[in-house]
Order: structure tokens, then sequence, then C-alpha cells
């Protein structure tokens, strides 16, 4: 037992027994913060003060009269709307040393993909005149990003949100999709892409998109949101809604 005290007393003192210590401690450490880098990546942030509670889309059709000239009762020029609410909310179990507020959430990077490439992928912010519909497929009203300010009085359709938390919403269209001719006295609008016989697959669209919440403490999480659109059921329906989208799966990270 004392030669073995002895040879640990030498080994100890060794060069190479610092060494070895040494890149033991230097492995833990890497292996700490590759499992650390890995659960973040595989989840996120899980104390942000704000959170999306909800993402709800409502798809429908839509037809506006056509340019070209025609004899026809209705000549209409087919679009598929897809309406995005996007529920933000204040996380009571948040515990920060500060009262966080937003300073603005940006929605951008546009990703589209169709199963049949067929009309034009137009993205609209709400219209900001009109008192009886949020939004109106109008030149004015196109964006290439959405961006609501945050600040103490709710104007959504000014693209000013209260920076405690609120709903915000966007329309992406895929317009032009098909025209339409009738004669008949009266028209369901809900019924155009059943007369037309569209396939619902053929409208089948992916979006993807990034989301991010920035505060006025200069924290920023980013999202990215992809999902299909539009809602089952529109050619037979006209119009459906449907909450889509799995927020519990919305992975955010610092920006």
């Amino acid at each position: 037992m004392k030669k073995l005290r002895r040879w640990f007393r030498t080994l100890v003192k060794t060069k190479a027994f610092h060494i070895c210590i040494i890149t033991l401690i230097i492995i833990g450490l890497i292996a700490f913060a590759y499992v650390r880098i890995a659960k973040y990546n595989s989840e996120g942030e899980t104390q942000m003060p704000f959170e999306v509670s909800k993402i709800n889309v409502i798809s429908s059709v839509d037809g506006e009269d056509s340019k070209d000239q025609s004899a026809d009762r209705w000549n209409l020029d087919v679009s598929q709307n897809n309406d995005f609410y996007i529920y933000i909310e204040k996380n009571n179990n948040y515990h920060g040393r500060t009262e966080e507020a937003i300073e603005s959430v940006v929605i951008e990077n546009f990703e589209i993909t169709k199963n049949k490439e067929q009309g034009e992928n137009i993205i609209y912010k709400p219209d900001a005149e009109s008192e009886k519909e949020i939004f109106k497929n109008e030149d004015k009203n196109k964006v290439d990003k959405i961006e609501y300010t945050g600040a103490a009085e709710s104007k959504v359709k000014q693209m000013q949100m209260s920076n405690q938390g609120d709903l915000i919403y966007f329309r992406y269209t895929n317009k032009n999709i098909a025209k339409f001719a009738s004669n008949e006295e009266e028209l369901d609008y809900s019924q155009i892409l059943k007369k037309l016989g569209t396939k619902e697959e053929d409208l089948k669209t992916t979006i993807k998109f990034d989301m991010t919440i920035k505060l006025a403490s200069r924290k920023e999480f980013k999202t990215t949101v992809n999902t299909q659109v539009p809602i089952e059921g529109i050619v037979e329906k006209g119009a459906s809604s449907n909450e889509i989208i799995d927020v519990n799966k919305l992975i955010f990270k610092r920006n």
C-alpha cells in the first residue's frame, strides 16, 4: 500500500498526468457545450416574455371583374385568399428582471411552393381605410414583408399593435388562378371553384416565412413557420378555417 501511495504521488507530479487531467476537463466542457447547443437547437428558448398562443388561417375564394371583354353577365378573375391571424400574448410565467415590451413583430422571407404553378403570389397587409373589411386585394396593400410596431394603443389596421401582446394578421393570395364566366341571375361565390372543376390538390401550396419578435430591451426572438394552404374543403365549401399550426412546435431562438 505504501508503494502504491508513493507511485501515485510520483504520478501526480508528472507533466503527463497534468496534461491528461486538463485534456479530460476540456473534453468534458466540450461535451457539455455540445449537449447544451443540441438541446437549444431542438427546443429553442424555453422562457420568453411573449409567446405565440395560436395561429388561425381562414381560406376563401374571391372574384374580381375581369378586364377582358365579355358578353357574359359574370366575367371574373378568380383568386384564392388565405388570411393568417397570429395571437401574441404575454407569458405570465416569465420571470425576468425587467418588464418587457414589444418594439415590433416582423414577418418576412416568404417562400411559396405550389403543387401546380398557377396564379400570382401576393402578400397583403390590412387595408387601413376600409371600416367593414380587414383586407382588400388592391395594389396599395401589396407588401414584401409585414411589420407591426409596438405601442401603448392597438391600431392593428394601421400596423400598430399593443406592446403587451395583440392579434396581428396578413393575407396570402394566389391571385388570378382561373377565369370564370356565367350568365346566371345570381352567383354564389362559394361555388365558383366547384363549377370550374378545380381539384383541391392543385391548389395546395406550402408557405414558409420567418417571424421575429423584437423587444424594447433589444432582445430578439426568431422562428420559422411552415404550413400548407388552403384549408381542406375550400373547393366544396368556398370558405374554410382552421387552427392549422401547432404553436408548441414553433422553435424561437435568439436572433
